[in-house]
């Protein structure tokens, strides 16, 4: 278990990082006088590079699929205590979080090690984009009627990864299935001996062209929409 609580410490470590540098240059003003949109994009971009950063070590850390055991429970556990004894804010996002990257990322990673060959990723990046942009841009999709309720109802939902925005305050900025695919990636790229780098530029790049079509028509995008087919 060793691995598993060196990866843990590791991805809290560098959350926790993220999360209290955007908090103080939030409540600082620093940036106040920076649009939003900036804001927002530097936020995004922050959050990326961490994810991928702490997704790689994941991979590289990761033995088996029993090893998965351990994420599991680590993420379901701390995500359910958190959402029964903290109340929806800033400490409640900082640990769902938490708990999301850590156990999640190190779950999926495990099972993206039992990829047997690299010609199964192409079938499962078109199923993901697929499932992706249907549960997004349909009215009955899940991810759909979860922004809504964010949105609209001005809920948290813990499917939905919340960063303070410096100027802005706390939004919803990533979607869980984005972080636990790029975990997935990131454990059978290790495993299959592909280029990490050619994950880090792909992944990178799709991510860039999401923003781009975010501010283009100023609504949720499917990330993996641009980011799967990418990588």
């Amino acid at each position: 278990m060793r691995p598993f609580w060196s990866f843990i410490i590791t991805a809290v470590s560098a959350w926790t990082m993220l999360f209290v540098s955007l908090w103080t240059l939030d409540q600082s003003g620093i940036l106040g006088h920076i649009p939003g949109r900036i804001a927002y994009c530097f936020t995004f971009f922050m959050l990326i590079i961490t994810i991928l950063l702490i997704s790689l070590q994941a991979g590289e850390l990761t033995y088996s699929l029993r090893s998965s055991i351990g994420g599991a429970v680590f993420g379901a556990l701390g995500i359910g205590l958190a959402l029964q004894i903290v109340s929806p804010g800033l400490l409640l996002a900082y640990l769902t979080g938490s708990f999301l990257i850590g156990g999640g990322v190190w779950l999926t990673a495990s099972l993206g090690r039992e990829v047997v060959s690299a010609t199964y990723l192409w079938p499962l990046t078109l199923v993901v984009v697929l499932m992706d942009t249907w549960s997004v841009l349909s009215p009955s999709g899940i991810t759909h009627q979860i922004i809504q309720e964010v949105q609209v109802a001005e809920r948290f939902n813990f499917m939905i990864l919340n960063l303070p925005i410096p100027g802005v305050g706390l939004e919803p900025i990533l979607g869980m299935g984005d972080v636990l695919y790029l975990g997935f990636m990131a454990g059978a790229v290790t495993h299959l001996g592909l280029s990490s780098q050619k994950y880090l530029t792909g992944a990178g790049i799709g991510f860039i062209l999401c923003l781009v079509a975010l501010m283009i028509w100023e609504q949720p995008l499917p990330a993996l929409t641009f980011v799967a087919p990418a990588i």
